[in-house]
């Protein structure tokens, strides 16, 4: 017997009060927001019709062979499934009446209930189309689950064809079947499940995620395959979202202190950008480069940027082209982005092989992957091709430094200033050297003279206050 109106308003108030003692639990196993579309569903959907329940808890055959077990669901079937109907398959004549619109309607009078009619009818048809399932005689199944459908639509009938077609591959067949019964029932829960398949088989993942959901909710979080099966789609959704953040998201350069570091660490960017900036340009990318060069001076670093990348996928004349390479290849160090700042690099090189600015950063590139033989291979090359370059033995010096070759830091360091006593960083890093090495006095000169050399520069006070700090000169 089915259950009574007053006996499902007790089952859906009983059910309603879990959902709210456990309301933490359904948030955490279905993601948050997705959970609750899944309780909207179930409040608001009208009560399941008895018939479809009384079918579900009282199957005729062994489960194995009935659509909903898993292998109903295994697309592997389909290739030897998807068939024509067998030729030796006999349907009781009985079942295909030539006008059932003759036939006693669907709901019988209480004491007329002839086989013939259409309810006992598509009852016979829908456990013959079960025996032509487990004989795995698809199409003849999909026949026999047709016809209980045209006798007597419900949603057990709609829900085994949809298996079939499941074990076939036919996924949009199976959602419209699923979609039928559902209709008729709204928490079948089989139904649900199979048409949440069919969507992650379509790649679906949302529409998937959200049966998936509606099924473990039903359940009360009892059946561990439904739970595996919402775990499994939500963590492909997620990395198939966070592959569409990383894909959209715009790099972000690093602070504007650390760029004005490194920027400052090489003349171009600095001291001599006239040399960028009093050249002839050709093409409007040219002039993108020559004023990213400029927002760098000024410090607009987000301009220079933005510039920059704009030119570089355009038209370059050949001179801006090395420029343009180099530039981009250093925004995206900045960035983090090694691989792409080390193709950029390369390009640039290949533009131009004698360019020692893009051989030291190239070297920085090696450095920060950890390859320091390759990077003293580029300042190898930079010094044949340059000596008197001054950024060469700042950057060669830092190397030297950060691999505790002090005394090798402190002679690159000396010989920046020699070349170029405007060196800002070069000096600073002279001082800190001598400190370290246990030169505390000549530490201190280096200090002095740069302080009246930089008087406007921060970054000299700052360096020179950590020093007298780790002596304890905190009056100075």
């Amino acid at each position: 017997m089915g259950m009574t109106v007053a006996t499902k308003a007790a089952s859906s108030s009983s059910f309603a009060n879990w959902l709210q003692d456990n309301w933490k639990t359904v948030a955490a196993v279905s993601a948050g927001a997705v959970v609750f579309a899944g309780v909207a569903y179930y409040v608001s959907s009208p009560p399941a019709s008895s018939g479809s329940q009384k079918k579900q808890k009282k199957p005729k055959q062994s489960r194995q062979n009935l659509p909903g077990s898993d292998r109903s669901i295994n697309s592997a079937r389909a290739e030897k499934k998807d068939e024509a109907p067998s030729q030796k398959s006999v349907y009781p004549e009985r079942i295909f009446p030539e006008n059932i619109d003759l036939l006693t309607p669907k709901v019988l009078p209480v004491f007329s209930s002839p086989t013939w009619e259409r309810l006992e009818l598509a009852k016979e048809a829908k456990n013959l189309g079960n025996k032509f399932y487990g004989e795995s005689k698809v199409q003849d199944a999909i026949a026999l689950y047709s016809q209980a459908i045209k006798l007597n639509p419900d949603a057990v009938f709609f829900s085994n064809r949809a298996a079939c077609y499941a074990s076939l591959g036919k996924n949009k067949e199976v959602i419209e079947d699923c979609n039928e019964a559902l209709k008729l029932d709204s928490m079948y829960i089989k139904a649900m499940g199979r048409r949440g398949q069919a969507y992650e088989n379509l790649g679906q993942l949302e529409q998937s995620l959200n049966d998936f959901t509606v099924v473990c909710v039903l359940e009360e979080f009892k059946n561990e395959k439904s739970i595996g099966s919402t775990d499994r789609v939500l963590k492909e959704l997620g990395r198939i979202k966070a592959a569409e953040v990383m894909k959209s998201k715009q790099s972000l350069l690093p602070s504007d202190t650390f760029i004005t570091a490194y920027m400052d660490s090489f003349r171009r960017t600095s001291t001599k950008v006239s040399s960028v900036l009093e050249l002839t340009t050709i093409t409007e990318s040219d002039r993108l480069i020559q004023l990213s060069h400029q927002n760098i001076v000024e410090r607009k670093y987000q301009e220079a940027h933005n510039n920059c990348m704009a030119a570089v996928n355009d038209a370059l004349s050949e001179e801006f082209a090395v420029l343009g390479y180099n530039l981009r290849g250093t925004f995206y160090f900045l960035r983090g982005e090694t691989a792409l700042a080390l193709e950029d690099f390369n390009k640039a090189a290949e533009l131009n092989p004698k360019d020692t600015n893009t051989l030291i950063k190239r070297a920085s590139v090696f450095m920060e992957k950890g390859e320091i033989e390759r990077a003293v291979e580029q300042f190898d090359d930079a010094q044949r091709i340059d000596t008197q370059d001054a950024d060469l033995y700042y950057h060669r010096g830092q190397v030297r430094f950060l691999t505790g070759d002090l005394t090798g830091a402190v002679e690159d360091y000396e010989r920046s200033i020699a070349l170029d006593g405007n060196m800002l960083y070069a000096n600073i890093q002279l001082g800190v050297s001598q400190y370290k090495m246990g030169d505390i006095g000549v530490s201190e000169a280096t200090f002095l003279k740069a302080t009246r050399k930089f008087s406007t520069s921060p970054e000299i006070y700052n360096y020179h206050g950590e020093i007298l700090m780790d002596q304890q000169r905190f009056d100075e």
